[in-house]
C-alpha cells in the first residue's frame, strides 16, 4: 500500500499542471528527502507557475531539514578527517578543492564530503564537470564547520538515509534506461535524467559523448564512495564507546568492531591465588588503540587479526601503572565477528 508521500510524488508527474501545482504545495508538509527530491524535479517543470511554487516550497522544506540532528554529528566525525589530512594532496590542491566547494556547500552531506575529498584531490577537469547540473539539485547547508556550529544540529533519520542509499544503489541498474533513448520522454524525470541531459548536449559528437560519459561514471563512483564513508563512519561510531576514552569504574562498555593486534598472557597474584589474564591489544576502525583484560581460558579461541566486539565491559585503571583497560567480568562478553 503506497504511503501518502508516495501518492504525492506520483501526482507530481501528472499531465495536468494544476495537479502538479497542488502536489508541490502538499510535498512541503513532509520533512523527507524523497519529498525534497520530488520538489527539485518540479522546480524544472515546463509550466512556470508549477516551477515557481516548487522552488519556493523546496526552499522552505530545506530550512525544515536543517533542523534535524544526525547530519551535524556526521559533520563532526568527518571534520576529524580534515585535521588529519588537510596537509595532504598534490601541489595546488587547495585551489582545486575550492572549485568544487561552492557546489558541495549546497549538499546535505556538504561538510562530510568536503573533508573526505581533501584526501583524494581531483583534477580540474573532473571538478568543472557537472557544476551547473549539481547547482540545480543539491540543497543548501552551511559552507564551513564554523557556520555549521552556529546552527542547530541537523538530523538525517535512518529512513531518510535508507532512501538516499536506495536511490544511489539503483544507479547501475537505471543506466539500462538509456538503451531506450528513443522513448526517453516517456520516462519519469530522475537524477539520472540530469546526467542524460549532460550527454545530450554533445549529441552528434561521439568522442565528446564518450568523454563526458566517462566523467559522469567517475563522478558517480566518487560520490558513492563519499556517501558510504560518511555513513559508515557515523553509524559504526553511534552507540559505542571510544576505546581511547575508557575511564576507571566505567560500566556497560559496548564497542564497535575491534581488530586484535596481539595477545599476551600475564600471571597475576591475588592473595594466595594466581590468576592468568590475557591482555588483548586491539585497534578500532579509526586506528585508536586499547587493551582488554580477560581470563586466559575465555581468550583461548582468540587470535591476532580477528575482529571482535565487547559487550557490557568494565573500565579498570591500575594504580601501579596508571594504565586503563577494559575488563571482561562475569557478566561481560567478547563477541567474535565474521
Amino acid at each position: 500500500m503506497p504511503s501518502e508521500l508516495d501518492k504525492l510524488i506520483s501526482l507530481s508527474f501528472d499531465e495536468d499542471p494544476e495537479v502538479r501545482k497542488r502536489a508541490a504545495k502538499e510535498l512541503g508538509k513532509y520533512p523527507d528527502i524523497g519529498a525534497l527530491l520530488a520538489l527539485l524535479e518540479l522546480s524544472r517543470d515546463k509550466d512556470p507557475e508549477v516551477a515557481r511554487i516548487a522552488r519556493e516550497t523546496a526552499d522552505q522544506l530545506k530550512e525544515t531539514l536543517k533542523n534535524q540532528e544526525e547530519m551535524q554529528e556526521i559533520s563532526s566525525i568527518i571534520a576529524q578527517l580534515q585535521q588529519k589530512n588537510v596537509q595532504e594532496g598534490e601541489e595546488g590542491g587547495e585551489e582545486e578543492i575550492k572549485v568544487l566547494e561552492d557546489v558541495l556547500e549546497k549538499s546535505q552531506l556538504a561538510e562530510e564530503k568536503k573533508q573526505i575529498i581533501k584526501e583524494k584531490v581531483q583534477t580540474k577537469e573532473e571538478r568543472h564537470s557537472f557544476i551547473d547540473m549539481l547547482k540545480n539539485i543539491l540543497p543548501t547547508t552551511p559552507s564551513t564547520p564554523a557556520e555549521a556550529a552556529t546552527q542547530e544540529k541537523e538530523e538525517l533519520s535512518d529512513e531518510d538515509t535508507n532512501l538516499i542509499l536506495k536511490e544511489l544503489e539503483q544507479l547501475e541498474k537505471e543506466y539500462k534506461i538509456y538503451e531506450k533513448a528513443m522513448v526517453f520522454n516517456d520516462i519519469k524525470p530522475t537524477f539520472l535524467r540530469l546526467l542524460y541531459d549532460a550527454l545530450y548536449i554533445h549529441r552528434g559528437n561521439e568522442k565528446a559523448v564518450e568523454k563526458e560519459f566517462k566523467l559522469i561514471k567517475k563522478f558517480v563512483d566518487k560520490e558513492l564512495d563519499l556517501l558510504y564513508e560518511a555513513f559508515k563512519r557515523y553509524h559504526l561510531k553511534k552507540g559505542v564507546v571510544d576505546i581511547s576514552k575508557i575511564k576507571d569504574k566505567m560500566r556497560g562498555i559496548d564497542t564497535g568492531d575491534l581488530i586484535i593486534k596481539r595477545i599476551e598472557v600475564k600471571e597475576i597474584k591475588h592473595g594466595r591465588k594466581k590468576l592468568k589474564l590475557a591482555m588483548i591489544y586491539v585497534e578500532d576502525f579509526e586506528g585508536k588503540e586499547g587493551v582488554i583484560y580477560v581470563d586466559s581460558e575465555r581468550a583461548k579461541f582468540l587470535t591476532p587479526g580477528m575482529k571482535i566486539k565487547v559487550k557490557n565491559g568494565i573500565g579498570k585503571t591500575f594504580k601501579s601503572t596508571g594504565e586503563t583497560v577494559i575488563y571482561i567480568g562475569k557478566i561481560s562478553s567478547i563477541v567474535m565477528e565474521a
